[in-house]
């Protein structure tokens, strides 16, 4: 009887040898920076789940991932209130820039998401193939210096998507900086003005000499309307895109939250056009425009000011 109960452990000891043993062979997987991360960059709208069809805890959930003009897009069923997490789409879709060849120009919408309110995304038109947002912006701070921010700009709807680049300004003893193509350089390094600061011309230098043959571009803010024009600095001064602020940009206009004018109506949201040209290198063009946009929005243009932003 001891015996049998002896071979019996045994066994049992064996099994779970064996199993350890199998579980050591198995690999654990390393992420390295966001590798680990998807998002839908395709063509194709991506899919939707929600928590209700992978839980049944009775828990509720808020949206963090709807914005304001996507959500009357979201499958049957869905609500703006349903936590949606997506799907990447399938591997056989067209590309986003087999999709853009077909437009000259595309005009983009920045979209403040909801309910977060420090986030905006850019949505291609509705009349597109494409209608998965392009980009997703997010504003947080340093948490050692509370009075600087960080922007940072993801593919796709979420901050979940393959990271762009990013920026840092704000109240702080250090220069504000920029990454991307794995470069981290002063902000001062790849940008210049001329003029004043509202009605200026900013140039722009590429990261990454791969980026528009490694020539800079310009932002030209000098109309009366208050649209930047984005150019090469190419021989033919090539259009790569037109930013049109909102109405209301010049009064404390707040992305986060809908903007009416004195008759109630609501205003347009700033918009993006972009080129044919300019789609080759959205990103970069995109990252210019943020910081450009930043320092533009300052207080005031005295010295006070130059002395506390950085």
């Amino acid at each position: 009887m001891n015996q049998g109960a002896y071979s019996s452990s045994s066994s049992t000891d064996g099994n779970n040898n064996a199993l350890r043993a199998n579980a050591a062979d198995v690999d654990t997987p390393e992420f390295d920076s966001e590798s680990w991360i998807t998002t839908p960059t395709s063509s194709a709208p991506p899919s939707y789940i929600s928590d209700a069809e992978s839980f049944d805890d009775g828990a509720s959930f808020v949206s963090t991932t709807s914005t304001l003009v996507g959500a009357a897009r979201r499958p049957a069923g869905l609500s703006s209130s349903t936590l949606v997490h997506l799907r990447p789409p399938p591997p056989s879709t067209p590309s986003v820039s087999s999709v853009v060849r077909e437009y000259p120009v595309i005009r983009y919408i920045f979209t403040p998401t909801c309910p977060v309110s420090n986030s905006l995304t850019l949505i291609p038109p509705p009349d597109m193939p494409d209608t998965v947002p392009r980009f997703h912006i997010a504003v947080t701070s340093n948490v050692f210096n509370p009075l600087s921010y960080i922007t940072t700009v993801y593919q796709g709807e979420t901050q979940f998507g393959q990271w762009v680049g990013s920026f840092e300004m704000g109240i702080s003893g250090c220069l504000s900086r920029v990454r991307m193509h794995k470069q981290d350089v002063p902000v001062i390094n790849v940008l210049g003005k001329r003029g004043s600061r509202t009605s200026a011309v900013w140039t722009w230098k590429p990261l990454s000499s791969r980026v528009n043959n490694g020539l800079p571009w310009k932002w030209d803010y000098r109309a009366t309307h208050g649209a930047g024009v984005c150019r090469s600095t190419d021989a033919d001064k090539t259009l790569l895109a037109t930013f049109i602020p909102s109405p209301t940009a010049g009064r404390s206009y707040s992305p986060g939250v809908v903007q009416v004018n004195s008759r109630g109506e609501e205003t347009p949201l700033p918009a993006l056009q972009v080129t044919l040209e300019g789609q080759k290198f959205f990103e970069d063009i995109l990252i210019s425009l943020l910081v450009i946009e930043r320092k533009r929005m300052h207080p005031t243009d005295d010295q006070h000011t130059k002395l506390i932003f950085n």
